[in-house]
């Protein structure tokens, strides 16, 4: 199996084990996958092509997995559980159905270029001078920045459910009490 199979797997399980039902919003949740993509991108990664077309791939690709990931998440709701003042996430069928089908098409496409569409493939990176690093790198973008987004959803999402509560907290506080008779 090639790395970017592997690649495609790890990201794909990080956000199903970390996300399927109800999850806390914490820093951990957070941190994990930063940290993931900092330990997986050394590891699949061999330079990147600084060419105009290499970075137009690249950056194209970094796009589209963070669109990818906003796209999977917004099956994911938030809420905030006043009781124990934390935030939480909540997912289900859809927001699985989202991971796997996103996933299918990344291995789709890998094994495609090496099984199905080869020739076609390596031809169009010939007339457009895309290098094999400018194209690794590029998947290798889409993947972090597919994972990136989901991160950020997850932050963002938690951080408004807990804003929401509190200025619902604090208007409850300060509301003016009314003397009785």
């Amino acid at each position: 199996m090639n790395s970017a199979y592997w690649l495609n797997l790890i990201v794909f399980a990080i956000a199903l084990e970390s996300d399927i039902g109800r999850r806390r919003v914490g820093a951990f949740r957070i941190l994990r996958p930063l940290v993931s993509a900092l330990v997986l991108v050394p590891v699949f990664f061999r330079g990147m092509d600084t060419s105009e077309n290499g970075l137009l791939l690249e950056g194209g690709a970094a796009l589209l997995g963070a669109l990818l990931g906003l796209a999977a998440s917004s099956f994911m709701r938030f809420e905030y559980d006043a009781g124990r003042q934390r935030a939480f996430s909540r997912t289900g069928v859809a927001f699985v159905a989202a991971w796997v089908a996103i996933t299918v098409a990344k291995l789709s496409f890998s094994y495609g270029s090496t099984h199905w569409f080869g020739r076609a493939l390596g031809t169009w990176m010939y007339e457009n001078a895309i290098s094999p690093d400018a194209m690794r790198a590029a998947f290798i973008f889409l993947n972090i920045a597919t994972m990136l987004a989901r991160v950020g959803v997850i932050y963002f999402g938690g951080r408004r459910v807990a804003r929401e509560a509190d200025a619902a907290h604090g208007v409850l506080q300060k509301a003016p009490s009314h003397p009785v008779g």
